[in-house]
């Protein structure tokens, strides 16, 4: 604490020519400045028009969902809601400067919201910012509250594969099938993983636990295929060579970080 120390000293002059001069002098009045009213915030307006944004968003009118957006921010400007909401309509529609900017802020105002950092990371990843992603997703996964731990271990482990770095991948997916042994993108990349290290029957392990709680792909029979025959069995090689040809042309599944972009991104 500071202290001010200071002596007043009272002069009196007792002339009479001093006092009838204080009597004579006005003092000019200070001016005032002018009192500008605040805009009081409007919480329950601008979590309307934050909605409102998001469903113009989705349905490709970003002219409509800015505008709402805007009023949004003008409505209540310290609502991480709607600052990360303005950070992923930015991010949709380009603006990657701007973006970054408003997921900080959400985050500023609420650090230990790890709904905030799962979201900031699969930005960040999506953007070839691997290494501040793969905290991101970090702070969310340790976080004892986050009841989607998984998802942001498996986004981690799919930033990590993004940056080249297989060892660092296998470890995020394997904490996220510790947390849920039914998640199949984990399991399907840990199959992956282990194929391309050599490691077949390793690789058949984490490929039989995904067929068990998804349904067959033409990727993940390809991999069951390649799998069987590196093993030497080739009656099962056939049958998933048969399930390929019967699997719709499409990959098993999206990116893990596409995922859990919506695992709980914006509302």
């Amino acid at each position: 604490m500071k202290h001010y120390h200071g002596i007043a000293t009272l002069i009196i002059f007792s002339t009479v020519l001093l006092l009838s001069a204080c009597q004579n002098y006005t003092a000019t009045p200070t001016p005032v400045a002018p009192t500008v009213a605040k805009a009081t915030p409007n919480p329950k307006a601008a979590e309307i028009n934050r909605q409102l944004s998001m469903q113009y968003l989705r349905r490709g009118d970003t002219v409509k969902a800015k505008e709402k957006l805007n009023l949004a921010l003008k409505q209540d400007a310290r609502s991480s809601r709607v600052l990360e909401t303005a950070g992923y309509f930015y991010d949709k529609t380009g603006n990657h400067k701007a973006a970054q900017h408003y997921f900080q802020q959400a985050i500023n105002i609420k650090p230990m919201n790890p709904s905030y950092h799962n979201n900031y990371g699969v930005y960040l990843c999506e953007n070839k910012h691997y290494r501040a992603a793969i905290d991101q997703f970090l702070i969310a996964a340790t976080n004892r509250g986050y009841t989607r731990a998984d998802a942001a271990y498996e986004n981690a482990g799919a930033c990590a594969k993004a940056k080249k770095d297989p060892q660092l991948a296998a470890l995020y997916f394997q904490e996220a099938i510790k947390i849920n042994p039914k998640r199949a993108n984990s399991l399907l990349e840990m199959a992956q993983i282990r194929y391309d290290r050599h490691q077949f029957r390793q690789a058949m392990q984490y490929w039989t636990q995904y067929n068990r709680v998804a349904k067959p792909t033409q990727r993940s029979s390809m991999l069951g295929m390649g799998i069987a025959r590196q093993l030497g069995d080739k009656r099962f090689a056939k049958k998933a060579a048969k399930t390929v040809k019967q699997s719709p042309h499409k990959t098993a599944t999206k990116t893990a970080a596409k995922t859990a972009q919506h695992t709980k991104k914006v509302s």
